[in-house]
């Protein structure tokens, strides 16, 4: 089995080098573990009792939180939704559930430290030799955009304030 040098992304985005071994030319389930602990989302699969069977590391770099705390604690990832947001994730988790195919919803979190953070979550149905049905999640740190589209939003409201004082925009 040859042995190279990964590159993965840091928190700040910056690429790390790591110093695994990557196999080359090795069996599947093991070059599909290491792309998927080196994805830069945060990934997980749940079985359907709603226990998590699989959670990416990159889990840490979004919530601050480590994958085994996620295993160990099913619940961790409704505490971390923000209360507002808790409701509108269940519907969307129970829509999937019940074999609706909705894109992606918009939360915030709170991390670990304290921080919020917006991610784009997407759901999706799987049947997996071995679990059987389970759920395969993606979620993407959306902060930047979000707060992006708040200036964008804020910038017009002024625009619109300057050029015509009787238009509101919501």
């Amino acid at each position: 089995m040859a042995s190279d040098s990964v590159t993965t992304m840091n928190e700040s985005g910056n690429s790390t080098q790591i110093n695994e071994s990557v196999p080359s030319g090795g069996d599947e389930s093991t070059i599909f573990h290491h792309l998927i602990d080196l994805t830069y989302d945060w990934e997980y699969l749940q079985g359907d009792d709603g226990k998590f069977v699989y959670v990416s590391p990159s889990c840490e770099r979004i919530t601050g939180y480590r994958p085994d705390e996620f295993i160990a604690d099913a619940g961790l990832l409704d505490a971390i939704i923000e209360p507002e947001d808790r409701q509108a994730f269940r519907e969307y988790e129970t829509a999937i559930r019940n074999g609706s195919d909705i894109s992606t919803v918009d939360l915030r979190i709170r991390r670990q430290d304290g921080e919020r953070r917006w991610i784009g979550h997407l759901t999706r149905k799987v049947l997996i030799d071995g679990i059987g049905t389970a759920y395969r999640s993606s979620n993407r740190d959306i902060t930047a955009d979000v707060m992006e589209r708040e200036r964008n939003l804020d910038r017009e409201r002024l625009f619109h304030t300057i050029i015509d004082p009787k238009h509101r925009m919501t």
